[in-house]
């Protein structure tokens, strides 16, 4: 029996509500990451050459865990719902940086930052799922 419309409807709308929560918490871990990383270089703990590289390390662990908050509501379709979140990531910086001013030449680390987002979105994706149990009693 097929689901009304209504209710894909209501789905689709929970799903959407859970992704972009996931890019806006996974944007506020990245945040976080790079504050704590801009004090260290400031106090001299790490080397201004690593930016680049901790840009991309905060990106993806900003996308795993806005994928797993997002995967852990909606309970279906894990791999789709954690690359959507890191999408979602990904928009927002985008966004920011244009607004910004930032990337006026289209940026040389946009490609870096995409498949940062995205790839951290998947991993919560692929490993967010709970398994699958089976329905079917087993004989004694």
């Amino acid at each position: 029996m097929r689901k009304s419309e209504e209710a894909q409807g209501k789905n689709l709308v929970f799903y959407t509500a859970w992704v972009i929560l996931g890019g806006v918490a996974a944007l506020i871990v990245c945040l976080i990451i790079l504050l704590v990383a801009s004090v260290c270089i400031a106090k001299g703990m790490l080397r201004e050459e690593y930016m680049h590289q901790i840009a991309l390390v905060a990106c993806v662990l900003g996308g795993i865990f806005g994928g797993h908050m997002a995967v852990k509501h909606c309970g279906a379709r894990n791999l789709l719902v954690g690359v959507a979140a890191g999408l979602i990531l990904f928009l927002i910086l985008l966004t920011v940086g244009m607004l910004s001013g930032m990337l006026t030449d289209g940026g040389g680390g946009t490609i870096g930052t995409f498949f940062s987002c995205l790839c951290g979105g998947a991993v919560a994706g692929l490993f967010g799922s709970k398994g699958v149990k089976s329905k079917k009693k087993r004989r004694k």
